[in-house]
This record gives structure tokens, sequence and C-alpha cells, in this order.
């Protein structure tokens, strides 16, 4: 246990970290093969300009996605700070989101404990950061916005109560950016995992809408009559505001 909080330490200092330089992508992606099937991620090594640097390679279908380490500072250390590399590698999934044509984003899932796990994303870009999403968490729902520049994530944590509370994350992928969700209208504060969130969608671009149960307080009291009896929602809408 105590191997866990620190490999998650290290990741929240590391948190606003960039994640690479201009002159090297943090992700290459090449075509596989036909023969080549999907199989468990590894540790390889390649020279870049005289020196060896350690990448993942990931055996997707149709392709090979390789992340750089030394591009993602996040990632290393997590590694740097593990006794077996290869078993946390194994454990690691690669998620290619679906976005615009020749634009290629993942969702690094790892560092899992039972259903909780961290996850990083990550653009096939020569000019991209890595973006720690969330950590010991899980992934509910993904759902691009209407022009696609930017992506909604819902991530539940699970709590003391009967039902896992959440939060939201917006990423403007165009920007490469993480966006404030900002309420409309004045309310306790119910994103951070504060609060459970049954959905969330999109409000044209700028806005998204979270539904939550209709309780006072999230205990575990007021859950039960909630599930017991009327299952009453209220929605909060999010404007979203650049951090820049």
């Amino acid at each position: 246990m105590n191997k866990k909080i620190t490999g998650i330490g290290i990741l929240l200092i590391l948190l606003l970290l960039p994640a690479c330089s201009k002159k090297e992508p943090a992700v290459v992606k090449k075509e596989s093969p036909p023969e080549i099937t999907e199989s468990d991620p590894e540790l390889v090594e390649q020279v870049i300009k005289e020196e060896s640097e350690e990448f993942i390679e990931f055996s997707l279908k149709d392709e090979k996605v390789l992340i750089n380490l030394k591009m993602v500072p996040i990632l290393d250390e997590y590694l740097q700070a593990s006794r077996d590399k290869q078993r946390k590698i194994k454990q690691m999934e690669l998620i290619e989101l679906e976005k615009k044509e020749n634009e290629n984003i993942y969702i690094l899932k790892f560092s899992c404990y039972e259903e909780q796990c961290s996850y990083i994303l990550l653009d096939q870009d020569s000019d991209n950061t890595a973006f720690l999403l969330a950590d010991l968490a899980e992934l509910a729902e993904v759902k691009l916005s209407p022009d696609e520049s930017r992506i909604l994530f819902h991530f539940n944590r699970e709590s003391t109560s009967s039902i896992p509370f959440s939060n939201l994350t917006v990423i403007d992928v165009e920007a490469w950016e993480r966006l404030s969700p900002i309420p409309e209208i004045e309310t306790k504060s119910m994103l951070q995992f504060e609060w459970p969130i049954l959905s969330a969608s999109w409000q044209g671009n700028d806005a998204v809408i979270a539904e939550f149960p209709n309780v006072t307080e999230p205990n575990e009291e007021q859950f039960f009559e909630w599930f017991e009896q009327d299952h009453l929602t209220k929605t909060i809408t999010y404007q979203l505001e650049s951090n820049s």
C-alpha cells in the first residue's frame, strides 16, 4: 500500500510539468504489417540522435504506437519508482479516441488499483504535452464537443457511500489546454469528487451539463432515501473558461 501512495505522490508533484519539448514528439505512430496482432505493451529502446531512449510500445489494430518516456516525465517517474517496470507496463492500456481525420489522440490507462486507475491524455503532435486527467478513478464517459475541438471526460471514484463521487475534466485539444467548468448559478462545490454525477453532456461547444441526484447532502442516509423513493435529479450547466 505504501508503494502505491509513493507512486501517486510522484504523479501529483509532476502534474503541472510540461511533458515534452518541441524537438521530439511524445507519441510516435507507425503502421504494422497485417500479420501483427494486438499484444501486451513492452519496453523498447531506440537510438535517437546517437542516444538510446526508452519507449513503451503498444501493438494496436493495424498499427504500433510508441510513447517516448523522456517526453512524458509523469510516466517516466512512475516507472522509475517501480521495482518491476515490465509488470507495470503490461498492466497499461492505450485507448485511441475517435477524432477528426488524421488526428490521433490517446488515453493511457495505468497505475491501477482494483478498478481505480490513473489516466494520461496524449496527442500525436510535435508540440504536444501530456495531461494527467485523473488519479485513482474510473473513466465513465468520454464525449467530443459538436465541433470536435474539445473533449469531456467524466470520472468516478469510490467513496464511503453507496454511490461513487465524480469529476468532470475538459480539454481543448486545439489549444491543448485544460478548461475550468464554472457553474452558471451560484452553488456549492459539486465537482472534484465531492458529489456523484449521473451523466454529463455537451451544450454547444462552450458549456457542459451535469445531472446529479436531487439530494441536499451527499451522504449515505440521503442516498438511501433517493434510491428507495423518487430518483429525482437536478442539472447544472457549467460554462467553460480558459486557464490562460
